[in-house]
């Protein structure tokens, strides 16, 4: 048997296992009630994501692999701020440290260390900073919805250790936890996991060897990425605050019109799915020809289905 798949196989039993073990002790100790901006209507307990951010964690680092243990500064804050619902800032601070972090051990910063001067190299790292941040926030918003994010990050994470074997180790941990997660769902990733998958993506990202590689990936993971990037770019245009409570995002809004959670992430896992499928056996003109087809699809469930932008 190939040791990636035993792998896949260990993790996710692993996940799946100590994930419904513990769901006592998060429910007494991280149990989050619904408020205004939840799509959820019953007490769930949260910060589930702890069991596929340490299995994938230490499995990795078994196996020589090295980026998850570089996440995990930034998943230890948010799984404390589950618990004390920390200041932004502190978030934010553990963000672009390890998003530094990431960067430093990237092909990236070689190569700009190699091609540019000392003001374009910092102008650069800074715009990199900026947008891996906001990447990882918007990663972190799409955690809403029973499965969405789970889900959709399962597909993109697969389908990117096709060509990173090591990656399977993550992926089986997040199919572990995927089965509790999916509606009706017994608990919530909380900010620690959803934040941590944030940065093992811009991790994969960031050790891309050259441009279409990086595009590909970004398409890839266009359909949980564009739905917050235009739901902020519209709050802004409405002068509307970005950063207090809402139920803006598309996926809520197609809640809020009648939607389910499971319809609603198998529409994004679907959507997902499709430009995996056109990354492994096309090329990046096919990704971009399935976004250009799923525009329609999101244009309808904006116009027919979603409630009222506000």
């Amino acid at each position: 048997m190939n040791i990636y798949l035993l792998y896949f196989c260990l993790c996710a039993f692993l996940s799946w296992i100590t994930c419904e073990l513990s769901i006592t002790f998060l429910r007494k100790h991280f149990l989050i009630k619904p408020i205004k901006r939840s799509s959820h209507d019953k007490d769930k307990p949260t910060a589930g994501g702890i069991h596929f951010v340490t299995i994938s964690t230490i499995f990795s680092y078994l196996n020589n692999f090295i980026m998850p243990l570089n996440c995990i500064p930034l998943s230890i804050i948010g799984f404390i701020d589950d618990k004390f619902n920390l200041k932004p800032i502190y978030r934010l601070l553990f963000q672009i440290t390890t998003i530094c972090i990431l960067l430093n051990n990237s092909p990236i910063n070689n190569y700009l260390l190699e091609n540019f001067n000392f003001i374009s190299y910092y102008l650069i790292e800074i715009i990199l900073i900026f947008c891996a941040t906001a990447c990882i926030n918007f990663i972190n918003f799409v955690d809403g919805l029973d499965g969405l994010l789970s889900g959709t990050m399962f597909i993109i994470i697969s389908t990117l250790a096709i060509s990173n074997p090591n990656l399977w180790i993550i992926s089986g941990s997040i199919l572990g936890f995927l089965f509790l997660n999916w509606n009706p769902s017994k608990v919530f990733m909380g900010d620690g996991g959803s934040t941590f998958l944030g940065a093992i993506y811009i991790g994969i990202l960031t050790s891309s060897n050259n441009i279409i590689d990086f595009t590909k990936i970004v398409l890839l993971a266009s359909p949980i990425l564009v739905d917050p990037f235009i739901c902020v770019i519209r709050r802004l245009y409405n002068k509307k605050s970005i950063i207090t409570p809402h139920k803006s995002f598309l996926f809520q809004r197609l809640n809020l019109g009648g939607l389910s959670h499971q319809n609603i992430s198998l529409i994004y896992i679907f959507l997902t799915s499709l430009l995996s499928l056109s990354y492994i056996f096309g090329n990046i003109f096919w990704m971009i020809l399935i976004i250009i087809l799923e525009i329609p699809i999101a244009f309808y469930l904006e116009i027919k289905v979603a409630s009222k932008f506000n």
